[in-house]
């Protein structure tokens, strides 16, 4: 009987080890591959892709933050070459956009125009065709997320906008929907905090990540989650870390989280199956106020600033990208991420 029970639990062991076997261990690393440099130097862009190529919007641009850029730049990711869309947006930076496949356009909300002891905001809202260049000002009479470093996503048609801080005033946990067809705004339900934060919709649940106070100068460690369909907002887990000037970019379930104020080679991502965030090792150049998308199974990054040259220079022209297949055994829960 001692064998027999022996041999059973063996086997079960062995079962056990095998079926382990089968499944792909979590990916604690990421190597990153620099691309062709960008024409300027680009700090605070807003980003968005059409799911073939990759835009940058404003920033700051040049050696000093005090140049606000009115040109969009496009990343072919097929030549890896960069070349101007526009030049006929408002000159603004640390703006928030989101492209509409339907319109084959990206809609531009908030953003700083003047400098950092004026911090005039862009008020109105931009349409940009992204195959023309043409840039128009939304029928919009009124916007109540004229903030800087205002964040928004999109989900079935809607852009979801929040977060920022006022003209000379408190950062705010203002949270609107927009419709494009009609160019209004509905207030919805405020964000759990007033950060200029970052954030994505998944399968119709928007979540935050983190996001500086500039009112009192701190950093928040939390990731938000607000349901669309019950217009409620609940706490969806915690950040290794304080994360502000971070920028985010979605896989499948998987939201990667890059950069850090106070820590620029900050890398992880937060599973919204699991609803866990796990931090990630890499070969990415240091960077914070950056951009990045995901265009089919690589993530890009590009531009921010590095370094502690207080808020003048230190602007980069660098974009890399990595191989994110690594993660596709964790997506098979997934369906309609937007």
């Amino acid at each position: 009987m001692k064998n027999l029970l022996t041999n059973i639990f063996l086997l079960i062991a062995g079962t056990a080890l095998a079926v382990a076997q089968t499944v792909a261990p979590a990916p604690y690393s990421l190597n990153f591959t620099s691309l062709h440099d960008m024409p300027v130097k680009l700090m605070w862009p807003a980003t968005v892709t059409d799911g073939k190529d990759l835009y940058a919007i404003n920033g700051f641009g040049g050696n000093v933050t005090a140049d606000f850029m009115d040109r969009i730049y496009k990343y072919d990711t097929q030549a890896d070459s960069w070349s101007i869309v526009s030049k006929n947006t408002t000159s603004k930076a640390m703006t928030s956009a989101v492209y509409l496949p339907e319109t084959k356009s990206a809609y531009v909300f908030g953003g700083m125009m003047d400098g950092f002891n004026n911090c005039k905001v862009f008020q109105g809202t931009e349409k940009i065709d992204l195959i023309t260049g043409k840039v128009t000002a939304t029928k919009a009479l009124f916007n109540p997320m004229a903030t800087i470093a205002t964040a928004c996503a999109s989900w079935e048609g809607k852009i979801y906008v929040f977060g920022g801080t006022e003209t000379m005033g408190a950062t705010k946990p203002w949270f609107y929907s927009f419709d494009p067809q009609t160019a209004e705004f509905t207030k919805l339900p405020d964000m759990m905090e007033g950060v200029e934060t970052t954030g994505t919709i998944v399968n119709g649940v928007l979540y935050t990540f983190g996001g500086m106070d500039r009112y009192n100068g701190t950093a928040s460690i939390a990731i938000n989650a607000y349901d669309i369909k019950t217009g409620t907002w609940s706490a969806a887990g915690d950040l290794p870390e304080a994360v502000s000037s971070n920028c985010i970019a979605t896989y499948g379930n998987l939201v990667f989280v890059i950069g850090n104020n106070d820590d620029e080679t900050f890398l992880g991502y937060y599973d919204t199956v699991s609803k866990k965030f796990n931090r990630l090792q890499s070969n990415m150049k240091g960077r914070r106020g950056a951009g990045a998308v995901v265009i089919g199974k690589k993530l890009y990054v590009y531009g921010g600033k590095s370094g502690w040259i207080q808020e003048v220079g230190g602007g980069l022209q660098s974009i890399q990208c990595a191989d994110l297949s690594q993660f596709d055994g964790l997506n098979k829960k997934i369906s309609g991420t937007n």
